[in-house]
C-alpha cells in the first residue's frame, strides 16, 4: 500500500503555498494513475487510485484530514462547497514534472457525505501513436488501408475504460496534414491537439447533433464525434459519411458485430449501413505480464464486399461473423490467446477483461 495522502501540519489558505492537494497530485501523476476517487465513510474517508485499469484503495483518512481534501479540490475546481447534496462538476489545470496536466472533478451525495472522483488527463500519456499504443501489426495494417477511404463512417467500440478515446486521437494524430480540415466535437475535450479545430459540446451548451449539423457549415474533410449516443447524432453522422467526409466516432458495445445492430436500433437502415460505414475496431485494454503498464488489443472489421452483401440481406449477427472469418477476421479472444502463448499477458488477466479464456 502506498501512502499517497501527506497531512500538512496546519492547514494551509495562501493560493501560492503547497496544499494537501498538490502534493497528492504530484504522486498520482508520477504513479500514472488515470483516476483519484475520495469517498465519506461512516467513519472518515478512504482514498483510492486507479491504476493500469484497477481500482486500488491505498488510505483511510479522518474525517478532517478528509474533509479539507475534499474542500482544496472544490475549492480548485470552482465548486460550491455549501452544496453537498445536490452532484458537481468542476475542472482545473496544474504544471506538474514540466508539463501542464488537466483534472476533470464530479462530486456525488452518498449515504454518509459526498464523494470526489478526479479523472486525470495527462497529455504526455494520452497522446501516443498506435504502434505505441500496442494493436499488432495486421490491426495497424487493416487500419491504415480502412483510413484511406475518401469518406463513410469508422467506429471505435468497445466498454467504458477500453481506450477508445485515446484510439481515436490517435487516428487523429496519423491522418493530420494541413491540406485538410479536421474538426472534433468531444464531451468533454481530454487532450489539446495542433492543428486540429476541436469543440467541447459539453461547454458549449450544445447536442452532438446540435454542433455536427453546425460543423459541416465549416467546410470539413474529417469529423470527430465523441460518441453516438442518440438517433438523432447517428442520422446526422451517417450524412455526413454519405456527403464525402471521413468520419470517426465511438459506440458502446461488447464486439465489433454488436455496432451493426446497434445503430439500427437508433433508425438507421441496413442498406445505409452496409454502404457507408467503413470499417469497425473493438479494442480492450490488457496488463502486461511483465510489470506496470497496458496495451491495446483489438479486432478490426473491415466493411467490404462480403459484410456488405450480409447485412442488405439483413443476416444475423452469427452470419456475419461468418462472413467476416472468410474475409481473414480476428476475434479478440484470438489475439488474447496468440499474447498469452507469446508470454505478454496471463490467463487470469485475460479472463478478467475478456470472460472465461
Amino acid at each position: 500500500m502506498l501512502k499517497l495522502f501527506e497531512q500538512l501540519p496546519v492547514p494551509v489558505f495562501e493560493p501560492a503555498a503547497v496544499s494537501e492537494k498538490d502534493t497528492l497530485l504530484q504522486k498520482t501523476v508520477s504513479l500514472g494513475c488515470t483516476d483519484l476517487h475520495l469517498s465519506a465513510e461512516e467513519e472518515g474517508y478512504s482514498l483510492s487510485v486507479r491504476l493500469d485499469g484497477l481500482l486500488q484503495e491505498e488510505q483511510n483518512l479522518s474525517s478532517d484530514a478528509g474533509g479539507r481534501l475534499l474542500n482544496q479540490f472544490k475549492i480548485a475546481g470552482r465548486m460550491n462547497l455549501s452544496l453537498q447534496h445536490l452532484p458537481q462538476d468542476g475542472r482545473f489545470s496544474s504544471f506538474i514534472e514540466g508539463r501542464q496536466i488537466d483534472f476533470r472533478l464530479s462530486t456525488h451525495p452518498t449515504l454518509w457525505g459526498e464523494k470526489l472522483v478526479v479523472r486525470i488527463l495527462d497529455q504526455k500519456r494520452g497522446l501516443v501513436s498506435l504502434e505505441e499504443l500496442g494493436f499488432s501489426p495486421h490491426v495497424i495494417q487493416s487500419l491504415t488501408q480502412i483510413l484511406k477511404r475518401p469518406d463513410g463512417l469508422f467506429v471505435v467500440a468497445g466498454p467504458t475504460g477500453a481506450g477508445k478515446t485515446t484510439t481515436l486521437y490517435a487516428l487523429l494524430q496519423k491522418l493530420r496534414d494541413p491540406s485538410l480540415n479536421i474538426v472534433t466535437l468531444e464531451a468533454p475535450v481530454e487532450y489539446r491537439l495542433q492543428g486540429i479545430h476541436q469543440t467541447d459540446a459539453q461547454e458549449r451548451g450544445m447536442t452532438f447533433a446540435e454542433g455536427l449539423r453546425s460543423l459541416l457549415r465549416q467546410d470539413p474533410d474529417i469529423i470527430l464525434v465523441g460518441e453516438i449516443r442518440d438517433e438523432e447524432t447517428a442520422q446526422m453522422a451517417l450524412r455526413a459519411a454519405m456527403t464525402g467526409h471521413r468520419v470517426l466516432t465511438t459506440i458502446h458495445t461488447q464486439n465489433a458485430f454488436g455496432v451493426f445492430p446497434r445503430l439500427q436500433e437508433l433508425k438507421i437502415s441496413t442498406s445505409l449501413i452496409a454502404d457507408h460505414v467503413s470499417g469497425v475496431l473493438c479494442q480492450r485494454l490488457l496488463r502486461k505480464a511483465s510489470g506496470t503498464g497496458r496495451f491495446a488489443i483489438g479486432e478490426i472489421l473491415a466493411v467490404e464486399d462480403r459484410i456488405k452483401a450480409a447485412l442488405r440481406k439483413d443476416h444475423s449477427v452469427e452470419d456475419l461473423a461468418q462472413a467476416a472469418a472468410q474475409a481473414g477476421f480476428r476475434p479478440l479472444m484470438t489475439e488474447a490467446q496468440r499474447l498469452m502463448a507469446a508470454k505478454k499477458v496471463t490467463p487470469q488477466e485475460v479472463e478478467r477483461v475478456l470472460g472465461s479464456v
